[in-house]
């Protein structure tokens, strides 16, 4: 995952300067609360999400602990680590001694997966944002003044805007917005592309090793169940939480494909009547390109999305099928 980063650190670059370009653009225009609205969301959707890893986190490791607890006055109880490990000593005499290292490394693993899960959210919101922008921008072609930022719920607004008459020079105005809308649309295109290019590779890589784990944690729960509850207990928790991060990386895809749907119905419900004439081609041009949406893919072989969820859990319980009627 961090290997992913570390190798594609020039587009790590640039996506860190698509989205401090656009703050700084959007700073004091109208749009910027929807910038805004957007970071925020993504700022707790990052906090939900890794307070959910390290609360799993804690469920995997909290019945190692306890059972240290309970059986640490007595020395002829057989103590267990959270993992299998081979250090080539005896694990009873040194248990003391490994304890603490390979309750470190559990953690250090975690955040960085924790870590990297909220990289790949925070940029794939900004994404949201950019289109969310182009789509008010869309939904207020026809309206002049735009130097606040417009509700759209206000049906009495909107009904006056909607009713105004253009002059000449206000549909020269209008034309000069659409060129501006059309130049931002591309630029959320191209964001998109960078972010995709970016995480297409690891969420492959990732989604591989979620359903092998996903497979084998689901496989030793159930044969521990009603006979080691500890075991029973870790291996559920892993199978949720592995469950939990292949949504997390199917779910902003989603989200992503959503936006840019609705961004082809803000083109199919624009004002395209009163717009000046030499604006007909160019609204033919953003019609077309809004047809062919953005998509967060697993190195092009699936595209990021709640069907695609789906289908992995689906597969995921086959294998877990196979694998339980062999046992």
């Amino acid at each position: 995952m961090y290997i992913n980063l570390f190798f594609n650190a020039e587009k790590v670059k640039n996506v860190l300067l698509f989205i401090k370009n656009d703050h700084e653009y959007y700073m004091n225009r109208p749009e910027n609360k929807i910038l805004q609205y957007y970071a925020v969301q993504g700022s707790k959707i990052g906090f939900y999400h890794v307070s959910y890893i390290y609360s799993t986190l804690f469920a995997y490791l909290l019945l190692p602990t306890v059972t240290l607890v309970i059986v640490s006055s007595n020395h002829s109880e057989f103590r267990n680590l959270p993992v299998v490990v081979d250090f080539g000593v005896d694990v009873q005499q040194y248990y003391y001694h490994l304890f603490i290292p390979v309750y470190m490394s559990i953690f250090v693993v975690i955040h960085v997966i924790a870590s990297y899960d909220n990289t790949y959210m925070v940029y794939v919101q900004h994404t949201y944002a950019l289109f969310a922008i182009v789509n008010y921008k869309l939904k207020t072609m026809h309206i002049l003044d735009t130097n606040s930022f417009i509700d759209f719920k206000n049906d009495r607004l909107m009904e006056k805007y909607n009713n105004i008459k253009l002059s000449s020079v206000d549909r020269e105005r209008i034309f000069q917005k659409l060129v501006l809308c059309i130049k931002e649309h591309q630029y959320a295109i191209e964001y998109a592309n960078l972010v995709e290019s970016l995480f297409s590779k690891s969420i492959l890589a990732q989604l591989f090793c979620n359903v092998i784990v996903l497979t084998l944690s689901g496989f030793e729960a159930v044969t521990n169940l009603g006979v080691n509850t500890g075991n029973m207990t870790k291996f559920v928790a892993l199978s949720f939480s592995q469950i939990i991060r292949i949504f997390a990386l199917c779910f902003p895809g989603q989200r992503l494909l959503n936006h840019c749907e609705e961004l082809h119905a803000a083109v199919c419900e624009i004002r395209w009547y009163v717009l000046p004439e030499n604006c007909h081609n160019l609204y033919k041009f953003v019609l077309a390109r809004s047809m062919i949406m953005n998509k967060i893919t697993a190195f092009n072989m699936a595209v990021m999305s709640m069907e695609t969820f789906q289908a992995i859990i689906k597969t995921t319980m086959s294998y877990f099928t196979v694998l339980l009627s062999t046992a």
